[in-house]
């Protein structure tokens, strides 16, 4: 048997003796007796900000270090627009062809100047009959060519040009048209091109380039 020394047994003494101090001495830091009466705040963090987007855009800007693009529309909806100016040429209606064109919609003629879409056709409406050709099926919806931007980026053959004021978003649109005149009267030009441009969600026009004249 080993018996402790004097040492030991003094180390041990004090030991025991801090471990009762510190226990009737209680905590050191402050404690409250009741909770506040303000409102409880959470925990403070760190919130890195949602990033702050750009408003949505039909093209990127070059010197734009972040752009949020709007979604193209659907070729159909282009579509949907000609038919839609096709019924009202026929119908005779010059509000729904106002309706489907944009503020500056116009027509290059051929001494090269402009004439504004709508003024156009008040003036064939007031010359010539439309409704005689309500019955006929002017053009074949297969046979219609759509073109973006891009795709006309270089002159191909067999392609229409670029129009100076189309933009990155536009849609340009051939039709040849299988019926150009009735019994009496010559009535379209033998193809029309549309350049549309979106506008909330549907394409409007913005120019008709077509081979024909008033008589």
């Amino acid at each position: 048997m080993i018996r402790p020394s004097r040492r030991s047994s003094g180390l041990l003494v004090a030991a025991l003796a801090y471990g009762c101090a510190a226990r009737s001495k209680g905590a050191s830091f402050p404690t409250a007796t009741d909770l506040p009466d303000a409102p409880r705040q959470p925990d403070g963090v760190v919130v890195e900000p949602a990033p702050q987007l750009p408003a949505p855009a039909e093209a990127r800007s070059s010197d734009a270090p972040l752009v949020s693009l709007r979604a193209p529309l659907s070729d159909r909806l282009a579509r949907k627009t000609v038919a839609l100016f096709f019924r009202a040429a026929l119908s005779e209606n010059l509000d729904a062809i106002a309706d489907l064109a944009t503020p500056d919609a116009n027509l290059p003629n051929k001494s090269g100047g402009l004439q504004p879409l709508v003024d156009f056709w008040r003036g064939r409406i007031r010359q010539l009959h439309y409704q005689a050709l309500s019955a006929e099926l002017l053009y074949q919806d297969s046979d219609m060519e759509l073109y973006r931007y891009a795709d006309l980026e270089f002159p191909i053959e067999g392609r229409p040009p670029r129009p100076a004021v189309m933009a990155a978003s536009d849609l340009l649109v051939r039709v040849p048209m299988h019926v150009v005149q009735s019994p009496t009267e010559r009535l379209f030009g033998p193809e029309l091109v549309f350049l549309l441009r979106p506008d909330r969600g549907r394409y409007r026009i913005r120019q008709i380039m077509e081979d024909f004249a008033l008589p």
